[in-house]
C-alpha cells in the first residue's frame, strides 16, 4: 500500500539503520550497514546515521553504533 511507499528506499535503509543502533543490534547494524553500501549509499551518509544517534541515544550509545559501522565500512 501507498505507505509502504512514503519514503524512498535510501531513507528506509537509513531508518532501519538507525533502529537497529537504537536496539543495540550489532548484527542488525553489521546488516544494514553492508547493504547501504551495496545500494550507493555512500559512507559518509552511513556514519551519519551514528552521529544522529549520540543526540537521541547518547554518546555511548552513539559510540557503539559507528563502531559497528565502521566494523563494515572500514573493513
Amino acid at each position: 500500500g501507498y505507505l509502504l511507499d512514503a519514503l524512498e528506499a535510501k531513507s528506509r535503509r537509513l531508518v532501519n539503520l538507525a533502529l537497529a543502533i537504537g536496539g543495540r543490534s550489532e548484527g542488525a547494524v553489521h546488516s544494514h550497514a553492508r547493504q547501504a553500501l551495496s545500494e550507493g549509499i555512500t559512507k559518509e551518509e552511513i556514519k551519519h546515521v551514528a552521529l544522529l544517534a549520540m543526540t537521541t541515544l547518547g554518546f555511548p550509545q552513539g559510540v557503539a553504533g559507528l563502531s559497528w559501522i565502521e566494523d563494515i565500512t572500514d573493513a
